[in-house]
Parts: C-alpha cells; sequence; structure tokens
C-alpha cells in the first residue's frame, strides 16, 4: 500500500485511481527480488523470469494512437493523458484520458516518462525553454545597452553555402 500512496501522490493524480495505482504497484512488487529469496514472486510461480521492459513511470505524460473513425482529416492523431498502469490480459498499457474521462487500454501508444501529466499542462518544451540558458529572448548581463553603435538584430545566414554540383543545376534551373 506505501507504493502505491507513494506513486499516487508523486504523480499528482486525482485520488480516485488509487485502485490503479494499488493494481500497478502490486505489478510490479511481484517482478522485484523478495529479501528472502533472489528469486521474484512471479518467477516462484510461474517458473520464468518475469519481462520488466514495460514497466514505466506511474503518472508519466502518454499519447495514445486515436484509431476512431469519428476522427476527421485534420484532427489530432493521438490523444494525451496519464500513464495509470499496464494490462497484461490485452498487453497494452492503461492510460487515464481526462478528454474522455475514461481509462484506455490501447498498446499504441509513446510515453514521455521525463514528464509528469498536468491537467493545466501547457506546451511542456516552451515552458521549459522559458527559463532555460538555450532562451534566444532572455536578457543577460552580458547584453547591456554599452555598445549603442551595434544594431540590435543582426542577420546571420545559417545556410551552408552549395557545392559547384549544386550552383550548376540551379543556373540551369534559372536558364529553362
Amino acid at each position: 500500500m506505501e507504493a502505491a500512496r507513494c506513486m499516487l501522490h508523486s504523480s499528482n493524480a486525482p485520488l480516485w485511481l488509487w485502485s490503479e495505482s494499488v493494481k500497478y504497484a502490486a505489478y510490479i512488487l511481484n517482478r522485484v527480488p523478495s529479501k528472502e529469496k533472489l528469486k521474484t514472486p512471479y518467477e516462484l510461480f510461474f517458473r520464468t523470469k518475469p519481462n520488466v521492459s514495460n514497466i514505466k513511470i506511474f503518472g508519466s505524460r502518454t499519447f495514445i494512437l486515436d484509431l476512431g473513425k469519428e476522427r476527421k482529416k485534420i484532427d489530432d492523431k493521438s490523444l494525451e493523458g496519464m500513464l495509470v498502469g499496464f494490462d497484461e490480459d490485452r498487453k497494452g498499457y492503461r492510460v487515464y484520458v481526462p478528454s474522455k474521462k475514461r481509462i484506455i487500454v490501447s498498446a499504441h501508444v509513446q510515453i514521455d516518462e521525463n514528464t509528469m501529466y498536468s491537467h493545466n499542462m501547457e506546451n511542456p518544451v516552451i515552458s521549459s525553454l522559458i527559463d532555460s540558458p538555450l532562451d534566444p529572448f532572455k536578457e543577460t548581463d552580458d547584453n547591456q545597452d554599452d555598445d549603442m553603435d551595434e544594431p540590435e538584430h543582426q542577420i546571420v545566414n545559417n545556410f551552408p553555402e552549395p557545392n559547384r554540383q549544386q550552383q550548376d543545376f540551379v543556373e540551369l534551373e534559372a536558364g529553362e
């Protein structure tokens, strides 16, 4: 029960998902060696080593491929949700999708274990760059207005110079 409580609170999941966290904690603990024996409970019962490659972080941000027939051509191809477990019967991940208000089991998922799901989540890539050193708009002490002679914006050509064969091809296209 302690493992389930820790998973539930560390992921900031709604408390009504407690049964999912208990189920996933039991799934994980059955695949971890016990203190008395060097074998896992799963291994003692089934006499084979368990597959632990499918164990992911509870509460991770997860995207499910939307195979719905009602999806239009321009609609999103995935649903965003929170990972809440693994379903052995159907061989898929259990994902809580707030937009559908239900748990969906699917094997067609992309799991971002570095990001925990949040209901008020904005674009995590943009929000993580706001205070990072990679932020191009962040003012630093080096960028003070001491040098008034230099222009504020510089145009930088980041394109590589084409080699001679590419130049010939461009000239042929222009001559036609």
